[in-house]
C-alpha cells in the first residue's frame, strides 16, 4: 500500500473541504452531533453513509472515516482518495478495495441493498 497521509493531516479533514454545492443544487452534507458509535459520542459531517467523524471529547481531530461509493458523487470520492494517498477509485470494486487495503476487518448490513466493511488502517493501534 503506498504511504498514508500523516496523522497531523488526516486529523484536519473534514467532508465539506471535498463536497461544495454547486449552482443548481445545495449541500448535501449533514452535521452530526452526539453520534453514537464505537462505543463513543462523536461529532461530524455526513452525505449519506459517508461519514467524517470526530469524537466528542477530541472536536478538532478526526477519528474515523467511511466513504460510501455507492452514493457519494465521483468527484467527492476522487478528492477524499487523493486527499488520504489512497490509490482508489470512486467505482471500486471490494477486490480493489482489498488489493490496497487488505482484507476487512469486520462487516454489517445496516439496510438490506449494500453491506458495509470495515477496514483498520493507518494509525489504529
Amino acid at each position: 500500500m503506498s504511504e498514508l497521509v500523516s496523522y497531523n493531516v488526516f486529523k484536519r479533514l473534514r467532508l465539506s473541504q471535498f463536497h461544495k454545492p454547486t449552482f443548481w443544487r445545495r449541500s448535501t452534507v449533514r452535521n452530526l452531533d452526539r453520534w453514537e458509535f464505537m462505543g463513543g459520542l462523536w461529532i461530524g459531517e455526513a452525505i449519506g453513509f459517508t461519514e467524517f467523524l470526530r469524537l466528542s471529547e477530541k472536536p478538532d481531530e478526526l477519528g474515523s472515516l467511511a466513504v460510501d461509493l455507492n452514493a457519494l458523487r465521483e468527484q467527492t470520492a476522487y478528492a477524499i482518495f487523493e486527499a488520504l494517498n489512497l490509490p482508489l477509485n470512486a467505482h471500486a470494486t471490494l477486490t480493489e478495495v482489498e488489493s490496497v487495503l487488505g482484507k476487512p476487518h469486520g462487516s454489517e448490513v445496516f439496510v438490506k441493498d449494500r453491506m458495509t466493511y470495515s477496514f483498520k488502517v493507518g494509525f489504529m493501534g
